[in-house]
């Protein structure tokens, strides 16, 4: 998506249906940080929140089972609790609304069996699906039986662990390594940059005799190249404007979805900080 030249521009390198990799051009690193954190800790996910054991003979504690069963990623439409202006609702008010499921299983075999996430029904078939259907929970052994109510509802991933949808939302600058004026091969003719670097970014030109840069996105800025340098020459910078951005989800919300949601709960933030400092002067 992009405007003008100044404004923030955001380019799709990879995208699938967990997993996003985004390039970020004319982004201070204020902004490309909020993101972030937002992803990680404020985006809205069902999930599920109280287990109620009816019977449990199992050779695990309640605890424990409600812990495993917390952690199952539910399908999520984000946008639903958005307004038709892009504001985040209130958490408050969507939290009353209550998702119910239950779980009711027994062995009656010889051998033990493995209780799976697809064993969790919900009771009305609009409620949100289980994502992953084949997430091992407990083995049961013979004789052995659960019987639990279970409830899910909405949150965010700042109070829960189990309402956090990103995974692992890293950024990185956008890597600069400059060579200009390498002495290869005549006063340098071992170029310790090539073999020093850790990502094999600098290779040998043989055909033109000089070190090039093969591949500098996979720059890791640990300026190992830059001390080895005898001249001088290397030097690796980055562009506080321009970064890389990788996440991942549970599969409760799409990459997509999630950096929408992102954007529109900054955005209500800085409609927030505005009206606060404008009430101060």
């Amino acid at each position: 998506m992009k405007t003008d030249k100044n404004s923030p521009e955001i380019i799709v390198r990879e995208i699938s249906e967990n997993k996003a990799y985004l390039e970020f051009r004319n982004t201070p690193t204020y902004l490309i940080n909020s993101l972030r954190r937002i992803l990680l800790s404020e985006i809205p996910k069902v999930a599920f929140t109280r287990v109620m054991f009816e019977e449990n003979n199992t050779a695990f504690f309640e605890e424990y089972i409600a812990h495993r069963i917390g952690l199952i990623p539910l399908k999520t439409d984000v946008r639903y609790y958005f307004d038709s202006d892009g504001n985040l609702k209130d958490l408050k008010k969507l939290k009353d609304e209550k998702y119910y499921y239950e779980i009711h299983v027994s062995n009656t075999g010889d051998d033990a069996i493995m209780l799976m996430s697809s064993d969790i029904r919900p009771l009305k078939k609009e409620y949100p699906e289980i994502v992953i259907k084949d997430i091992p929970l407990i083995p049961l052994g013979p004789g052995q039986s659960l019987i639990a109510r279970i409830t899910a509802n909405v949150g965010i991933g700042k109070e829960h662990a189990r309402h956090q949808a990103v995974i692992a939302p890293a950024f990185k600058p956008y890597p600069m390594v400059r060579n200009e004026g390498c002495r290869y091969p005549k006063d340098c003719p071992d170029a310790p940059c090539v073999d020093v670097c850790p990502q094999s970014i600098f290779r040998i030109d043989k055909r033109n005799k000089k070190v090039v840069v093969k591949d500098v996105e996979k720059c890791k800025m640990c300026r190992d190249c830059v001390e080895v340098c005898p001249f001088g020459i290397v030097d690796v910078l980055w562009d506080e404007t321009h970064y890389l951005l990788k996440y991942e989800t549970d599969g409760s919300i799409s990459p997509l979805d999630a950096l929408w949601a992102a954007v529109h709960i900054w955005r209500t933030k800085i409609r927030e900080l505005k009206k606060k400092v404008l009430e101060v002067v």
